[in-house]
């Protein structure tokens, strides 16, 4: 069972991409992380919560979302995917984190590190993780926190 924190993160995740990338993600789909990894992005911060949310595109999630975004149908250079994928990342986790630690929470947001290769996951307890599809492929977010906090 999902918890309130899983939930958060699905939500995060789906209005980013729905408002940002103008995908419509299926929060039912199961299995897609089992798709080849595309591409990872990952962002620190600090505040009331010290951690880490990591963003993994599957599949040609990636590709197609940045096409969509660059509204061009030239296969996209790979600079501009790590814009996208560390600007979905960045806004993913900007709209998480009031919604986990309250509006009047401020926070220290690092620069997204984007990476090819699945690596090694962040410092910290993995507390939150979610998953959508959709038509080109599977973007999953997961949350790590470095200090006690309970989901």
């Amino acid at each position: 069972m999902a918890s309130d924190w899983d939930l958060i993160l699905r939500d995060a995740l789906t209005k980013t991409l729905e408002e940002l990338c103008f995908v419509a993600p299926d929060p039912e789909s199961e299995g897609g992380a089992s798709l080849p990894l595309e591409a990872v992005a990952q962002v620190g911060f600090a505040g009331p919560i010290v951690g880490h949310l990591l963003v993994r595109m599957h599949g040609q999630a990636l590709a197609s979302i940045t096409l969509d975004m660059l509204g061009t149908d030239r296969p996209p250079e790979v600079g501009e995917l790590a814009d996208c994928l560390a600007e979905i990342a960045n806004v993913a986790c900007g709209t998480a984190l009031p919604m986990l630690a309250g509006r009047r929470a401020v926070f220290d947001v690092r620069a997204p590190i984007v990476s090819w290769q699945a690596g090694a996951e962040p410092r910290g307890e993995r507390v939150a993780q979610a998953g959508l599809g959709f038509d080109s492929g599977f973007a999953e977010v997961a949350l790590f926190v470095e200090k006690d906090a309970a989901p």
